[in-house]
């Protein structure tokens, strides 16, 4: 009950994506889900007005390829 109150008088965050550089890396393994989630992540930085130019999207082979991609992005300097 105390979690409602909480929640009830909370102030939804500013979220504003401007300037932040985002990569994606997407499977293709799955692609009728992985598709969906790109859409879903695409909507969403567009909400957080993150301009597309601002976006690198990659594709990998599958679920093994995903964690080194996401440490080459993770450790690249822009």
């Amino acid at each position: 009950m105390s979690r409602d109150v909480v929640a009830s008088t909370r102030e939804a965050p500013d979220l504003d994506g401007r300037g932040l550089r985002v990569a994606v890396v997407c499977a293709r393994f799955n692609d009728h889900v992985t598709l969906r989630l790109l859409d879903g992540v695409r909507r969403g930085l567009a909400e957080c007005k993150v301009e597309d130019d601002d976006v690198t999207e990659v594709w990998v082979s599958g679920a093994f390829e995903l964690p080194l991609a996401a440490k080459t992005f993770a450790g690249r300097t822009w």
